[in-house]
């Protein structure tokens, strides 16, 4: 399972080598659905942004083959602090949405997207920092207990990685959680292509984020 905070913060190459390649089940969770970013291709913005981005989003994945949630988080637009991310998101919700799909997926692994560090919009970061507290709280039958009632079950994932923070800060602070580093170079004679080549393939169906000259 792997957690982000707007459609196309996916790894689309660990996705497809997991899913595609080692046939493992890989879900994502996506926090917002990114209707307060921009549009390069139309004039769809707000709401209706939101709606092309999932639409695009659910694309990505006839590539990766990953399986798509959302939480019911509200993209507000950039943000320079973790805290109002959170604050605007509502804290004790999202980790609700969270722990729900964990205890729902069962994952073995779950993997966060930045976990630390100030680069960049800090939607980023708040998603990493509300996954590592599901991390914990979907074990915990007292926390979120009205999903017990509903009829889930207590959860915990054997692992949480994150991915690499270095890309968008210099000298990353530690983090509590794992760094994954994933080779994805393997060339997959079934697929006809490496899993980074599958990912960039999937990666550009996020056509109102400028990425179709990925192809």
């Amino acid at each position: 399972m792997q957690t982000d905070a707007h459609p196309d913060d996916e790894d689309n190459a660990l996705l497809a080598m997991v899913g595609e390649g080692q046939g493992v089940r890989t879900t994502l969770v996506t926090a917002t659905r990114g209707d307060g970013g921009q549009n390069e291709i139309g004039p769809e913005l707000s709401q209706a942004l939101g709606v092309l981005r999932t639409e695009e989003l659910l694309a990505v994945h006839r590539f990766d083959g990953a399986e798509q949630y959302f939480t019911r988080a509200v993209d507000f637009g950039y943000s320079f602090s973790v805290e109002e991310s959170i604050q605007k998101w509502g804290h004790d919700e999202i980790v609700g949405d969270y722990v729900r799909h964990i205890r729902a997926i069962r994952p073995d692994v779950i993997v966060g997207f930045l976990c630390g560090g100030e680069g960049g919009g800090q939607h980023h970061q708040a998603s990493a920092r509300l996954t590592l507290e599901a991390f914990t709280a979907a074990a915990d039958p007292n926390k979120y207990p009205e999903q017990i009632q509903a009829g889930l079950h207590p959860w915990q994932a054997m692992r949480v990685f994150c991915t690499d923070v270095s890309a968008f800060m210099p000298n990353p602070p530690p983090s509590t959680a794992d760094l994954l580093r994933v080779d994805v170079s393997g060339f997959d004679p079934l697929l006809g292509r490496t899993y980074a080549e599958l990912g960039l393939e999937a990666r550009s169906m996020h056509k109102c984020q400028g990425t179709s000259q990925l192809l």
